[in-house]
């Protein structure tokens, strides 16, 4: 990240060859987002700037997979560790209900990153979002209470568990040294996940989630967790890279 932040290579840039960076992009911009290689791999030929996504959306994304695209729309709480940027005595015994610019981000992002590219750049998806984010008193982990409205009604929660745990990347991500597996991992217990227990899950690249139940709103909630420094920002990244050298695009 410092490499690419001193050769001045801005977002949105067009590329002599692939870059894989780690920086969430401001609101507006069209360049190539991606949650990670289970969906990159759909799309990476069609782009040469891998611009990993947005930590919360990073976290959300690894559970969408496998059933989009139907979704209609989707409800999204953030509850993110205090780093970086909170003081340690600002979030003791606290919490802070704003994070400047974030809920922008998510909205923005997910949309893309549930999009499609078309002529090099990504369409977003037509559904709705809308998103809170809140610093909380935690170390790492970023969790996400979510609800989603379904194209289709499903009541059959037993299938969406099913679905979750059967999802598996694209083969060509499958084997990378990074590739979390199962890319997600659900829990049957009532409380969990939870950041302290199950943000190593995979080395810190899995998604964790669990308290699937119906919403008498939308269709479904659930509750999702990731490690932002680790699937959301660094070994994110470092996992787009190793795509690229297997797509060939690197050596």
């Amino acid at each position: 990240m410092g490499l690419l932040k001193r050769l001045r290579i801005p977002v949105g840039s067009r590329c002599a060859y692939p870059v894989a960076r780690d920086q969430s992009q401001p609101p507006g911009t069209s360049a190539g987002a991606a949650a990670g290689p289970e969906l990159a791999g759909c799309y990476c030929h069609q782009l040469q700037l891998y611009q990993h996504g947005h930590c919360c959306c990073t976290a959300c994304a690894g559970s969408y997979f496998w059933c989009w695209p139907g979704f209609r729309n989707l409800l999204a709480g953030d509850f993110r560790s205090r780093f970086p940027g909170v003081a340690a005595l600002d979030i003791l015994d606290n919490v802070i209900p704003y994070i400047p610019g974030e809920e922008d981000k998510i909205e923005v992002e997910t949309l893309k990153i549930l999009g499609e590219v078309k002529d090099g750049s990504i369409q977003p998806a037509d559904i709705q979002i809308s998103t809170h984010t809140n610093r909380v008193a935690v170390s790492d982990g970023h969790m996400v209470c979510l609800s989603i409205g379904l194209r289709e009604s499903c009541d059959d929660l037993g299938q969406i568990i099913a679905g979750l745990q059967e999802y598996r990347a694209p083969e060509s991500s499958r084997g990378l040294p990074s590739a979390p597996n199962p890319v997600i991992y659900y829990h049957a217990g009532d409380d969990r996940p939870q950041p302290k227990v199950d943000r190593m899950h995979g080395n810190g690249m899995n998604t964790s989630v669990g308290r699937l139940r119906t919403d008498p709103i939308l269709d479904l909630k659930l509750v999702i967790l990731s490690h932002n420094t680790i699937r959301g920002a660094a070994g994110g990244s470092i996992y787009n890279a190793e795509l690229l050298v297997q797509e060939g695009y690197l050596s």
